[in-house]
């Protein structure tokens, strides 16, 4: 029996979709139907219920940031938090900015050779990958082979990886990626040079710049700017928006270690906007894992550090999210 769409089942307020390959954002209403390469957003003090495919009610959705549907409905037939599987890294559900992009992947213990795939419309090549050459511990990479064709504008690829010890893969759906429209990534590497020129730390550039990137789901620039950072320089703001990151790609384990680690900093600090922040993140993404308690427990804690912050509307929306939770 064929799949019924997915839709938008319950709106109040805001709520605003991005449709695959365009450039404006529109208000949706009861019976908006969301594909793979959509983005949904909630502005504040909205409420917006998804009715996934297989008749699922979708995972909600955080106030302010873009979601795609990879992330509303995830795929049950493989997920990013079983560690046999070589799942892909980057990039994956995002807008990218290079012809010829960097690609990584986890790799399972154990496993030892790899095929790497990129295909997509009048695209499909594979290359064979040991792991002693491409990765370091359970992260490996691949920079884009310059015998290959570029990627092209209007085309969304996948990235394969395939192990052949046990053969295992990572293919599913939902994780494609394509560029950004040239005219839009012009438009950033303008912006990114007037950072570049203002009077700010180089923390403070690579947070502003990566909120760019965001904003124009560039996920992956995101990510790995973020990244590149040296690690005595990463502050609580850097790992939560890591974490944020590496939510929008459904990532939940890397998800979680990033928002641990904005929760210890911005505790080592006395920093309580990013201690909230935080602690509603990873809070979301122990929900996403199974761990209901831990899940509530952390939004309590959340909505304690919010209620020092006097942040009403943080508040208001936390009550809410602890209903559901509740009642689910």
């Amino acid at each position: 029996m064929a799949l019924k769409p997915t839709k938008i089942t319950k709106v109040s307020g805001t709520v605003e979709l991005l449709r695959d390959g365009q450039q404006n954002w529109f208000k949706v209403s009861v019976g908006t139907e969301i594909y793979p390469g959509d983005y949904l957003r909630r502005k504040q003090g909205a409420i917006v219920t998804v009715r996934c495919s297989d008749g699922r009610e979708g995972t909600s959705l955080p106030e302010g940031v873009q979601k795609s549907l990879g992330y509303i409905c995830p795929s049950r037939f493989r997920d990013a938090t079983d560690s046999t599987i070589p799942y892909t890294i980057s990039p994956r559900d995002t807008l990218i900015l290079s012809k010829r992009p960097t690609l990584r992947w986890h790799a399972p213990d154990n496993v030892n050779r790899f095929r790497v795939t990129v295909r997509g419309q009048g695209l499909d090549w594979t290359k064979q990958v040991n792991r002693d050459k491409a990765c370091q511990g359970d992260i490996c990479q691949l920079v884009y082979p310059s015998d290959e064709p570029p990627l092209q504008l209007g085309i969304t690829y996948v990235l394969v990886i395939e192990t052949t010890d046990p053969n295992r893969s990572s293919e599913a759906p939902g994780l494609g990626f394509k560029l950004i429209d040239e005219s839009k990534a012009l438009e950033i590497q303008n912006l990114a040079q007037e950072i570049e020129q203002q009077e700010l730390s180089t923390v403070e550039k690579a947070l502003k710049l990566a909120d760019i990137y965001e904003q124009n789901l560039l996920t992956a620039e995101a990510i790995a700017i973020l990244e590149a950072l040296p690690n005595e320089g990463k502050n609580a703001a850097v790992y939560r928006q890591l974490g944020q990151g590496y939510d929008l790609i459904g990532l939940p384990l890397e998800t979680k270690a990033y928002y641990e680690k904005a929760i210890a900093k911005a505790e080592s600090v006395g920093d309580k906007s990013e201690l909230a922040a935080a602690q509603l993140g990873l809070g979301e993404v122990n929900w996403t894992l199974g761990k209901n308690q831990e899940a509530q427990n952390l939004l309590e804690a959340a909505k304690a550090t919010y209620t020092e912050l006097k942040n009403a509307d943080m508040l208001s929306y936390l009550e809410e999210r602890l209903r559901e939770m509740a009642n689910e």
